[in-house]
């Protein structure tokens, strides 16, 4: 009969890592993508915003327009 580990067993080198790296990447991962996203919402708010402000130009043209202002 083989005997089972007991549980006050140390991690080997290959356990450890493995341990150490699968959180590391996932912090990386998220991090990564956060400014990826972070970057592509800013350019379009920043688009969105531009957009919106040349809508609200051109009604305000035209009210000045229908007024008479022009």
């Amino acid at each position: 009969m083989v005997a089972a580990a007991e549980v006050g067993d140390r991690l080997n080198n290959l356990q450890f890592c493995i341990l150490v790296a699968i959180p590391l990447v996932g912090i990386l991962a998220n991090t990564g993508l956060y400014i990826h996203l972070s970057g592509t919402m800013n350019r379009r708010f920043a688009r969105f915003e531009s957009k919106m402000e040349s809508r609200f130009e051109r009604i305000d043209e035209r009210f000045d327009t229908l007024m008479g202002r022009l």
